[in-house]
């Protein structure tokens, strides 16, 4: 019977919107905060913590557009973007393909796409996929730039680039191996 009553008191407190608090400095210049006043208590308001997912965006949308209220909700809903693969001065010695992997936190809302490039130049990269394969990648050092974009094309989060370097023997060099095929 304790249980439920105790259980029951607790939500009815933490329902209330502000809770009192009491603040004293005992002899030795210790600061105590407590719920129950105190000889030389002073009081103190405390605000509750707000509720998850209460927090207004940082971005607000200058119209009341409702287009523009859903991208707000989507720029707010992606926090992190960052390519996995490759690490950054990464070097790959004669690979077949090199994987291409991105993270988004806390997932890939819906109306949002992934736009990249590699040197400079758009990949095929398909839209809602974390994933690329570069087959037969070109010897050289290389670029990455990943990029979220809304249906307007505006960027919602873009990744730090990522440069990386795939070795080929060349062309010219005795007793150069064949590629793998």
């Amino acid at each position: 019977m304790r249980y439920p009553l105790f259980s029951l008191l607790l939500f009815v407190a933490s329902a209330s919107p502000a809770a009192q608090a009491w603040r004293w400095v005992d002899q030795n210049g210790v600061v105590h905060y407590s719920d129950q006043p105190h000889p030389g208590a002073e009081p103190v308001q405390v605000k509750p913590a707000p509720k998850p997912g209460s927090v207004v965006p940082r971005s607000v949308p200058s119209s009341t557009d409702s287009e523009s209220a859903r991208s707000a909700e989507r720029v707010a809903a992606v926090t992190q973007c960052r390519i996995t693969a490759p690490q950054s001065d990464e070097t790959f010695d004669n690979p077949e393909a090199v994987n291409l992997l991105l993270q988004v936190l806390p997932s890939l809302p819906p109306g949002l796409s992934v736009q990249a490039t590699l040197n400079g130049q758009r990949l095929s990269w398909p839209a809602y996929s974390f994933a690329y394969q570069w087959g037969e990648p070109e010897r050289g050092t290389h670029v990455l730039r990943v990029r979220i974009v809304d249906a307007r094309q505006q960027t919602v989060c873009e990744a730090t680039p990522v440069t990386f370097n795939v070795l080929r023997p060349s062309l010219l060099a005795p007793g150069r191996q064949a590629p793998k095929r």
